[in-house]
């Protein structure tokens, strides 16, 4: 009987000096192109004459795509960070309103048709969409004090694990009416606590949530050139032709 109430403990301390190496993951943002027609040389020409022209005062869509990541963490958009995503992208004024598609779902429904969306921002009056995701994972390595897990009460109370939790997040910019992908932006974060092995899971939720904060606003903040470049081009777009000028061929034609 004692050595069995010696060989619990062991096992179970054994099984928490396992280590884990993070291994983060771009998130899934579905297909971002039409993949139900085959693709032909004429297709890919075509891509060159697609792109619309962009006008100022455009509407900008923003809808999160729930992770496909093992790790079942939901993400949900607060007021703070509704107030972060209108004031980046109201920074460049050919945008006028941003709205947020998440009115239009419950938080149980995972749409990744793109087309789907698309089409949800245009009811919305959207020009331009931004698609967005959040993949975690996360690493765990024992250190000294792990050896103390050989008590049942060392579970608890000792920070013998390093735990690292990792988040990407991934966003691309559509034009809602013909598809044409502007630009795709992704960015990391970790956030790390040393703690007992038995806490793990009843923080790793917490660490997520900081890691992807973290993730997503500078992913935000690293949609700033590709919304400057936009801008430009609104302005360059809205500016009349030059009489007796013409327009340079589109890429990819002669």
């Amino acid at each position: 009987m004692k050595r069995k109430i010696f060989i619990i403990p062991l096992i179970a301390a054994l099984a928490g000096c396992e280590a884990r190496q993070l291994n983060l993951q771009p998130p899934d943002l579905g297909s971002l192109v039409d993949t139900s027609k085959p693709v032909t040389e004429q297709n890919i020409q075509d891509a060159f004459t697609q792109r619309p022209g962009i006008r100022p005062g455009a509407n900008l869509g923003i809808v999160y795509i729930p992770s496909n990541t093992e790790v079942p963490v939901p993400h949900t958009i607060t007021s703070d960070q509704r107030r972060e995503w209108q004031t980046v992208l109201q920074d460049n004024f050919f945008i006028k309103d941003v709205v947020f598609l998440s009115t239009l779902y419950t938080p149980t429904v995972t749409v990744r048709d793109v087309r789907v969306l698309r089409k949800s921002a245009a009811a919305l009056n959207c020009d331009l969409l931004l698609v967005y995701s959040v993949s975690y994972d996360y690493g765990r390595q024992p250190n000294p004090m792990a050896f103390l897990y050989l008590t049942v009460v060392g579970l608890f109370i000792f920070p013998g694990d390093t735990i690292t939790a990792g988040s990407m997040a991934k966003g691309a910019v559509l034009d809602v009416r013909t598809g044409y992908v502007y630009g795709v932006v992704e960015d990391k974060a970790q956030y790390t606590m040393v703690i007992p092995v038995a806490w793990l899971q009843g923080s790793l939720p917490t660490m997520f949530d900081k890691a992807a904060s973290v993730a997503v606003h500078k992913m935000r903040e690293g949609m700033r050139p590709l919304l400057d470049r936009l801008r430009n081009e609104a302005v360059n777009s809205s500016q009349p032709q030059a009489a007796g000028t013409t327009p340079p061929a589109p890429v990819g034609k002669k």
